[in-house]
């Protein structure tokens, strides 16, 4: 079959809200969206099962899976993560891990010569981002993936998208000012990969992490404090 045409199922559980999508290549076939903050681990079997129902899909014709692995909440990414590897684990689908930056970024409008950034909230008064140029076609990444104050990028594109853009004000953004990328882009970006048959192993796959969370530093920090006893 021709690996286009088998569907592909898209999580996104990068933020406060919880989205899934299944397309046949770039043609959207179901989207559910839950706006429930941080109730990830509640709803995201009630997702997969209401767009299994509108697309008329069964679990073992899911082709791949393209999941959005970061940077964001570490719990909420966690759940998605989990639902992806048991999926794997149980259907044999393979996994593509999209960066949430990423697909954000084609949440604008691409046109030729401008620049975006995406700006996901770090917490702590700071932003995880990353810079894109549009060939007019397509957002292509012109940084590596970075953590600063807000107050260092402002300005310095012609869009900001994202969580970090929308708490921090930076100006201007795309109209529908989306705080997460939508499940249908984190679809779409998997196809490259899919084409060059690109996979994760979903056996040591992690989130993408730019800052450690709390909860895993305050963890090491009281491992040493046990080790020095």
């Amino acid at each position: 079959m021709d690996n286009q045409k088998e569907p592909v199922l898209a999580i996104e559980t990068s933020g406060m809200t919880t989205e899934l999508a299944l397309l046949e290549g770039e043609k959207l076939l179901a989207s559910a969206f839950s706006g429930r903050k941080f109730a990830h681990s509640e709803v995201i079997n009630i997702l997969f099962d209401a767009i299994l129902k509108s697309a008329d899909v069964k679990p073992d014709e899911i082709g791949y899976i393209a999941l959005s692995i970061g940077p964001g909440f570490f719990t909420a990414l966690r759940v998605g993560l989990s639902f992806a590897k048991a999926f794997s684990f149980v259907h044999g689908t393979k996994i593509v891990a999209i960066n949430t930056l990423d697909a954000l970024a084609f949440e604008v409008e691409p046109r030729e010569g401008r620049r975006a950034i995406s700006a996901i909230d770090a917490q702590k008064g700071e932003v995880y981002y990353a810079v894109y140029e549009s060939d007019g076609e397509k957002w292509h990444r012109k940084s590596d993936y970075l953590i600063d104050k807000p107050q260092k990028i402002a300005g310095k594109a012609d869009f900001f998208v994202g969580s970090g853009a929308i708490k921090h004000d930076l100006k201007p953004r795309p109209y529908h000012d989306p705080m997460v990328p939508s499940a249908k882009w984190v679809g779409i970006l998997a196809l490259d990969s899919i084409e060059k048959g690109e996979f994760e192993n979903p056996e040591v796959l992690e989130p993408f992490y730019l800052r450690l969370p709390d909860a895993v530093v305050n963890r090491m920090k009281k491992l040493k404090g046990q080790d020095l006893k």
